[in-house]
C-alpha cells in the first residue's frame, strides 16, 4: 500500500540554526553583562582614585592665606583642575563655610563662576557623581590653621562613555568571532551530523514507500556510519523476508493444490456383498504422500491398495500420483494380475521417473490385496504391518509384509511373493499407514500399534465407520491436534458366509 507523503514542517538544520543562533546571543548578553560591571566597577574605583589625588593637589596647591590671592589666580588655579572631563565643580570656602570661590562646567563644557546668587549646593551635589571635601590647613612657625575647606564635585558622564564604548567594542569583536564560530560549527556539524542525518532520512522515507534498493551512504566510522551499516542490512533482510514470504505464499498455494488433488484422488464409497468397508484420509497441514485406493478389475476382483511417500511436501504428493495412475492402469487393464507382479510394474515406473528423471531420493511404501472370494486375500509389498481381528478369540493379529520400499531398485522381483490372509465371518481387516501410529504426545512418545490394537479390540462390535472415526479422533487427542503426518485407513469387516 502507497503511503502518503510526509512533508517536513521544520528540518533538522533549521531547528540547530536557530539553537546555536540563540546559544550564541545569550552567550553574547552575559558576556556584555559581565564586561560592563566589571569595567564599570574598574573604571569607577579608577575614578574615585584620580578624584582623592586631583583633590589633594589643589589643597597643596593652595600656600598662603586665602586673603594673600587674587580673583585672577584662584581662577587659574582652579581652571588647572576643572578642565579634566571628570570633574564637575570646584568650590572653595572660608573658615566661616561662606562661599569663597567656586567655578562649575555646564553641559557645554563652558566655565561659570559660581556667586552666592547662583550657588545651589544641594543641586550641585544631586547632579554630581561624587562630592569630596577637604580642610585647607595653612602651616607657619610649626603652627596649622584652618583657612577653609575645598570641595570637589565629579560627574561620571565620561566614564559611562568610555564603559558604553568599550561594551560597543566588545559585542562587536564577540559578535565578530562568535559568527566566524557559529559558520565553523554549522559547515562542521552539516558535514559530521546534519548531512549523514539527511541522508538517512532520505533512505528510511525510501524504505517506507517499500523502495527497499536504495542504500545510505555514509562512509564514516563512528555511530552513524555504524547506524547506516544496521539500516542497510535491515533492508537487506527485509527483502529476503518479503522474498521468502512471497516463496512461502506460493507454497502454501501449490499445498493447498496438492492437498485438493490428493483428496480428490480418493475413490468413492464402494461396497461387496461380502464386506462391511470403510476408509478414509486426513490429511496434515503438509501434502503427505499417503495414498489409498479400492477398485475392481476387469475379472471383478476388489483390490485395496495402501502406500506412503516418505517426506512431506509436492514432490511426494506427485509421486502419490504417479503410484496412483500406475495401479489403476495395472490392475484395470485386460490381462489379469496378482499383487506381486502390480508391485513390481508400479516399482518400474516409479524407479525410473524419480529416480532417473527427477533425481529425487524419495521411496514409496506401499502394499496391494486382492481378493480372491470366501475372505481370502492375496498381498504383496512392503509396509506397515496388517492388523486383523479375529472375532473367534476377540484379540487382533499383526501380519508381517514382506518385499522392499517402492522406487529404490528397478528389479524387485526376488524380494517379493504374494503372501495369503484368510478372513472369518466377523474379522476385521485393518491396513493403515504410519501416521495412525507414530503420533507423539506431550511427552514425545508414540502410540504404537499396540495403542491401535486395543481401539479395534474395545470397540470391535461397532460398525467399521464408527472404528475410523474413533481412531482419527483418538489419534487428534493424543497428539493434542499437533500431528505431523497424514492418517490413512481402510477397514473391511467380512460378513460373507
Amino acid at each position: 500500500m502507497k503511503r502518503p507523503n510526509y512533508r517536513l514542517k521544520t528540518t533538522l538544520t533549521s531547528k540547530l540554526l536557530i539553537f546555536l543562533g540563540l546559544f550564541i546571543l545569550i552567550i553574547t548578553v552575559i558576556i556584555s553583562v559581565i564586561v560592563f560591571a566589571r569595567e564599570s566597577s574598574l573604571e569607577r574605583n579608577k575614578l574615585s582614585e584620580e578624584s582623592k589625588k586631583e583633590l589633594e593637589r589643589l589643597v597643596f596647591s593652595i600656600t598662603d592665606p586665602l586673603w594673600n590671592y587674587n580673583d585672577g589666580d584662584v581662577r587659574k588655579l582652579v581652571s588647572m583642575s576643572l578642565w579634566k572631563d571628570y570633574i564637575l565643580a570646584i568650590v572653595i570656602k572660608n573658615n566661616n563655610t561662606n562661599l569663597y570661590y567656586g567655578l562649575q562646567k555646564n553641559d557645554n563644557g563652558e566655565y561659570i563662576e559660581l556667586v552666592k546668587e547662583n550657588y545651589q549646593p544641594e543641586k550641585l551635589r544631586s547632579k554630581a557623581y561624587e562630592t569630596l571635601t577637604s580642610k585647607i590647613i595653612f602651616q607657619s612657625n610649626g603652627i596649622h590653621e584652618t583657612l577653609g575647606t575645598l570641595e570637589l564635585y565629579t560627574t561620571d558622564h565620561p566614564l559611562k562613555i568610555k564603559i558604553y564604548g568599550l561594551i560597543s567594542k566588545t559585542i562587536i569583536q564577540f559578535s565578530t568571532l562568535a559568527f566566524v564560530l557559529f559558520l565553523v560549527l554549522i559547515i562542521s556539524l552539516n558535514r559530521i551530523i546534519l548531512k549523514p542525518i539527511t541522508e538517512l532520512n532520505r533512505v528510511v522515507y525510501k524504505f517506507s514507500q517499500m523502495e527497499l534498493d536504495e542504500r545510505v551512504q555514509i562512509k564514516s566510522q563512528d555511530e552513524l556510519g555504524h547506524l547506516a551499516i544496521c539500516t542497510n542490512d535491515m533492508a537487506e533482510k527485509i527483502k529476503e523476508s518479503i522474498t521468502k514470504e512471497k516463496e512461502r505464499i506460493r507454497l502454501r498455494g501449490e499445498m493447498e493444490i496438492a492437498q485438493r488433488i490428493q483428496t480428490s484422488l480418493c475413490p468413492p464409497v464402494i461396497t461387496h456383498p461380502d464386506f462391511e468397508i470403510s476408509a478414509g484420509m486426513q490429511t496434515a497441514e503438509e501434502v503427505g504422500g499417503d495414498y489409498y485406493d479400492i477398485v475392481y478389475d476387469f475379472m471383478g476382483n476388489m483390490w485395496f491398495a495402501i502406500g506412503d511417500v516418505s517426506g512431506h511436501g509436492v514432490t511426494p504428493g506427485l509421486i502419490m500420483m504417479m503410484a496412483q495412475t500406475s495401479f489403476n492402469s495395472h490392475v484395470t487393464g485386460i490381462t489379469e494380475i496378482t499383487p506381486k507382479i502390480a508391485i513390481q510394474l508400479v516399482n518400474h515406473i516409479l524407479n525410473e521417473n524419480v529416480r532417473e528423471r527427477l533425481k529425487e531420493s524419495q521411496f514409496m511404501t506401499m502394499v496391494f490385496m486382492k481378493y480372491k472370494g470366501n475372505g481370502k486375500f492375496l498381498h504383496a509389498g512392503s509396509h506397515t504391518d496388517l492388523i486383523v481381528y479375529h472375532q473367534e478369540d476377540k484379540k487382533c493379529v499383526q501380519y508381517k509384509t514382506k518385499g522392499i520400499y517402492l522406487g529404490l531398485l528397478k528389479d524387485i522381483s526376488d524380494s517379493l511373493e504374494d503372501q495369503v490372509i484368510q478372513l472369518q465371518t466377523g474379522d476385521i481387516l485393518c491396513i493403515y499407514t504410519d501416521g495412525i501410529i507414530e503420533a507423539k504426545d506431550k511427552d514425545n512418545q508414540l502410540n504404537g500399534v499396540e495403542w491401535l490394537m486395543d481401539i479395534i479390540e474395545l470397540n470391535a462390535d461397532q460398525s467399521v465407520e464408527d472404528i475410523k472415526e474413533l481412531i482419527f479422533s483418538e489419534v487428534l487427542h493424543y497428539c493434542d491436534n499437533n500431528r505431523k503426518d497424514d492418517m490413512t485407513m481402510i477397514l473391511a469387516r467380512y460378513i460373507g458366509f
